[in-house]
């Protein structure tokens, strides 16, 4: 009878520490990652690899960054979240390698740029703002 009365009492305070748990998480503003997220948009996100490197295309995948976020802040976040190898020149805040294929290296004259809804852009990636809606293509393109 005492051992019942201990299990029952033990289920209960888990049941309790669960929904707990469960409710203390409804409600809070979007987050990716450890990142809050206060001003959400969506945009899509896209890499499209070159044939050499035999690594499937991602393909416009629904993605949230912060209102106002350049694109480079967008790619730095898409592959922070999804273990992607990401190399940047800080020095002049360019894309030097995705995933672990590197400008110029797979193919010589060959290096990252992106197109904004189609359109190929020589802005600067930490310059250019997303909004809402943006289509995002990170390609292995021409230099």
């Amino acid at each position: 009878m005492k051992k019942r009365k201990i299990m029952a009492s033990l289920l209960v305070c888990a049941l309790l520490t669960g929904i707990m748990f469960a409710l203390s998480a409804c409600g809070k503003p979007n987050q990716i990652g450890s990142q809050q997220i206060e001003n959400p948009i969506e945009i899509s996100i896209s890499i499209k690899y070159p044939e050499k490197a035999k690594k499937p295309d991602i393909e416009a995948v629904g993605f949230k960054v912060e209102k106002n976020s350049t694109v480079m802040l967008a790619l730095q976040l898409y592959c922070s979240v999804h273990d992607i190898p990401l190399m940047i020149d800080t020095t002049s805040n360019t894309v030097q390698g995705i995933n672990n294929i590197e400008n110029g290296v797979l193919i010589k004259d060959r290096a990252w740029k992106y197109r904004l809804n189609g359109r190929l852009s020589n802005a600067a990636v930490a310059e250019k703002k997303l909004h809402d809606g943006d289509e995002l293509q990170w390609i292995y393109a021409k230099k």
